[in-house]
């Protein structure tokens, strides 16, 4: 019975760790993103369009899937009903406080819905 259950528990966390989506965004060098943190660098603002253009493929993702594409946000906002935002910065934040952002938003059950470039 015992022998049982380990192997029926095995079998599902089998299936649950195998069954985690692959992120692979075409024409989007991630490497070059995570390596500009803040967007100072400008590397993140040529990176723009290609962003836009990717943006649908990450939708339906959840937070660690997002953060090994796109490294750790640059903020973490919480909202009402368990939902969260990463921000990260396209473009480098002025003394006025305009600049270029992507947001994600998450659901309750932690997968992104929405992915806003502005």
């Amino acid at each position: 019975m015992i022998q049982r259950l380990f192997y029926s528990v095995f079998f599902i966390v089998c299936i649950i760790s195998c069954g985690q989506k692959t992120v692979d965004l075409q024409d989007f060098d991630e490497s070059a993103w995570q390596a500009d943190k803040d967007g100072c660098d400008g590397a993140r603002t040529k990176m723009r369009d290609t962003l836009i253009k990717v943006k649908s493929e990450l939708k339906a993702l959840n937070g660690d899937q997002i953060i090994a594409v796109l490294g750790k946000p640059n903020k973490t906002n919480l909202a009402d009903r368990n939902q969260k935002y990463f921000i990260y910065n396209i473009s480098c934040p002025t003394k006025t406080g305009e600049h270029s952002t992507l947001s994600i938003r998450f659901s309750a059950i932690g997968l992104s819905y929405e992915v806003l470039v502005y």
